[in-house]
């Protein structure tokens, strides 16, 4: 059976002689993955990798079948043929508003602030789905 996931990645960066090198492998069947890791650790830069905003220098990125970069196979899709999102960390999240808040104000067309403490079931849903109740 095909993995959801399958990817390698290697990528090396240079910058004010100090060297980073990314190599990450996983195939995993879980609908979702998670990356988890100190402060530099690369995660942003594999995420930037799979969603095709960033190169690796070799590797390949399979995701339910389909390939989306495969440096053997000369295969590069790029970012607008992978039908994939990506959350920035900090820039898409309001830090004045609550968990909740925010994800209210990504189910919600327009500017409208959501409302304090909202509880509507699709935010629930969302919180429940993504694990995010508090511990």
């Amino acid at each position: 059976m095909t993995p959801v996931w399958d990817l390698a990645l290697r990528k090396r960066l240079d910058a004010g002689g100090s060297r980073f090198e990314l190599d990450l492998s996983l195939r995993s069947d879980a609908q979702r993955v998670v990356l988890f890791g100190p402060s530099g650790a690369g995660k942003t830069q594999a995420l930037r990798m799979i969603a095709g905003i960033s190169r690796p220098d070799r590797g390949r990125v399979a995701v339910a079948g389909r390939v989306l970069y495969d440096s053997a196979a000369g295969i590069s899709l790029p970012a607008r043929e992978r039908r994939m999102g990506m959350v920035f960390q900090d820039y898409a999240l309001f830090p004045h508003l609550t968990v909740r808040q925010n994800i209210a104000f990504g189910l919600r067309r327009g500017w409208l602030n959501p409302r304090r403490g909202e509880r509507a079931p699709d935010v629930e849903r969302w919180i429940e789905a993504l694990r995010l109740q508090a511990v």
